[in-house]
This record gives structure tokens, sequence and C-alpha cells, in this order.
């Protein structure tokens, strides 16, 4: 008995003597910090590295990205510019004054602007390309961000296989709205008639990713992608374009043609008769049936 109060007592006596040194050492114990223990600075250190080697690298990467992108905006800003000079240049030939249209006079510009649209319209069909170029440019002059004269002014240009000026007009056009298809159709075209068909791919693709259900943007890639040797890929952009589109004459009639250009006699007659069925009066007809038997030759 006596020995157990004698534990419990040094039991007490240990508990206290530890407390006090616990309360004498606690200022010094809270005026450590504990960022300088070996083991938080280096986590410190770490973790203070990855966020400057990330930072360094996103920045990196952000002045890889503009002097990516710079010589493209240079070259873009620089047809901007070539395409405005030209057109000032036409403004003085055709002496065609910038106009300065007061409030009463805008009240009828749309109406002058849809006139000179149905000339050019007119002038064009008769081959008049420069009389046609002449309309447009009165049009820019009495609206500068006139969409459709752009348009129609590389649609001129083309006509007149100056490709130069219609790449010109149609990059500026496509700097104005750059979710127009018909823009990457037409430089497609502009591209495949100079030879470069990789680049007119690039174009074309391009439209069909604005507008699938368009059955003409996969007929020009199919063409594109003949002219590259691509067959399969072709392949795919006709039966495509027939699948939305199965009776339009035009898409039978360059499938018809793919199919004997690849000696297929088979899918070259099923093809005639679908062209046959949808178009008994084309003149290519007889023409078609020839070609095909020469196949089997």
């Amino acid at each position: 008995m006596i020995a157990d109060y004698i534990a419990l007592a040094i039991l007490v006596i240990s508990v206290g003597v530890v407390l006090i040194i616990f309360f004498r050492k606690f200022p010094v114990l809270s005026s450590i910090n504990i960022k300088e223990l070996p083991w938080h600075q280096q986590d410190e250190v770490k973790a203070d590295l990855i966020e400057h080697r990330l930072f360094r690298k996103l920045k990196t990467a952000a002045i890889w990205g503009r002097k990516r992108a710079h010589p493209f905006r240079e070259w873009l800003e620089g047809r901007v510019r070539a395409l405005r000079a030209w057109i000032r240049h036409l403004e003085q030939k055709y002496e065609v004054p910038v106009q300065q249209l007061s409030s009463e006079d805008k009240a009828g510009r749309e109406k002058q602007i849809a006139r000179l649209f149905d000339e050019s319209a007119e002038l064009f069909k008769a081959k008049e390309y420069h009389l046609a170029e002449k309309k447009m440019i009165e049009v820019i002059s009495l609206d500068p961000k006139k969409v459709d004269a752009y348009k129609t002014l590389g649609e001129v240009y083309f006509a007149m296989k100056d490709y130069r000026h219609a790449k010109e007009v149609l990059h500026y056009v496509l700097k104005l709205n750059q979710q127009d298809d018909e823009l990457h159709a037409r430089l497609g075209r502009i591209a495949a008639s100079e030879g470069h068909f990789e680049e007119a791919r690039q174009e074309y693709v391009a439209s069909i990713a604005l507008k699938y259900q368009l059955a003409d943007h996969h007929i020009d890639l199919a063409e594109t992608q003949m002219q590259l040797g691509n067959m399969q890929e072709a392949r795919k952009s006709f039966e495509e374009a027939l699948r939305l589109e199965p009776s339009n004459p035009r898409n039978l009639d360059a499938f018809l043609e793919f199919a004997i250009t690849i000696k297929d006699q088979s899918l070259a007659k099923s093809t005639l008769a679908k062209l046959r069925d949808v178009n008994p009066e084309n003149q290519k007809l007889k023409e078609f049936e020839d070609r095909i038997d020469n196949l089997g030759k």
C-alpha cells in the first residue's frame, strides 16, 4: 500500500517537473521560425523553383507563339495594304471619286449599290471584265466594307486570270469574315488553277469544316485529291457528295469521270445508269458509254 503511494507521488512530481520546464521554455519555442528548419526550407525552395520554372516556360511559349504568328500577321497586313493601294489606283484609273455622302445621299446609297451590282453582273456575263471591275470599284467607293463587292471583284479577277489580285481581295474579305466557307472554296479554286494542289486541298478542307453539308465542297476536294494522286480519298469525297446530293448531274458526271480514270468498269456503268436516269438529255452520255466500253479492251 505504502509502495503504491510512493509510486504515485513520484509520478506527480515527474509530471510537475516536465510542466515547469515546458512553460519556462515556451517563449523560446514560439520564437522558432519553422521556415528556417532544413526540411521545410528544402520543400519551399523546391516549390519556388517549380513555380518559377513554369512561369519561364509559359513566358517562353508566349514569346514563341507571338514569333510564330508574327510573320503570318505581317504577310496578311501586307496583302491588305497592297489591296488598298490597288483600290486607290483603280479609283484614279477609272476616275471614281471617294464618295463623301451627306445624310440625304445615304438614303439612296443602297439603291445605287444594287444598280451597280446588276450592271456588273451583266457586264460579267458579256465578259466585259474591266467594266465589271469598274462597277465594283464604284461600289467600294460608296461602301468600303461591302463584302459582296470584294467577293464579286475576286470573281472578276479570277475570270481575268489575275490570280494575284483575286487572292488579295479574298484574303481581305476573309479577314472581315473568317467563317465564310465560300471564301475558302474560291481560294482553293485559285490555288488549283495555279497548280498548287496541296494548298487547294487545305482550302477545300477548311470550306468543308465550315459548311459540311454543301456537296460542291466535297466535289472540289475530290477533284483536288485526284490531282494529288490520292484516289482512295478522292473516292470518299465523291461518295460523300453523292450522299448529300444523289441526283445532282454534276456530281454524277464528276464521279463517272473518276470511275473511268481509275478504270473501274463496273463502277462506271452503274454511275452512267444513274446519270442517264436523272439527266437523259445529257449530250455526253454516248461519249461516256464508248469510253466505258473501251475500258474492257
